[in-house]
């Protein structure tokens, strides 16, 4: 029994610590909570507005916008490939990355204007 309670204790260490891709995944599930909150009307909360701080630098808070970005951000967090395809393409239409192939190089040269096209601050 010593042993089973040990490898139990090994095993909720390892959950406790951090993975690659748990910032992803936790930040997925933030969206999907503010799409379910945007279908219920909670659209005046903190947790609504600090999340549109997060991701946007004109920290708009309105139902319109909101919407409009949902679309996008649901396009690009996905639990599969096509999400960052997906933005790897929107890169190369704005200009800010080119496709060789599959493999894509993004242009660094002009982060200032990457960051206003997309509405992206600092952070």
């Amino acid at each position: 029994m010593e042993d089973q309670t040990s490898r139990y204790q090994a095993l909720k260490t390892a959950k406790e610590t951090p993975n690659p891709g748990d910032q992803y995944k936790e930040f997925f599930g933030y969206t999907e909570d503010m799409v379910r909150a945007a279908q219920i009307g909670e659209v005046g909360t903190d947790d609504w507005k600090k999340y549109w701080e997060f991701i946007s630098e004109e920290k708009r808070h309105s139902m319109d916008y909101a919407e409009s970005q949902f679309e996008l951000l649901k396009s690009y967090l996905t639990e599969d490939r096509s999400g960052i395809e997906h933005f790897m393409d929107d890169l190369v239409r704005n200009g800010f990355a080119t496709n060789f192939g599959g493999q894509y190089v993004i242009d660094l040269q002009d982060t200032e204007a990457m960051k206003q096209s997309y509405g992206w601050s600092d952070d």
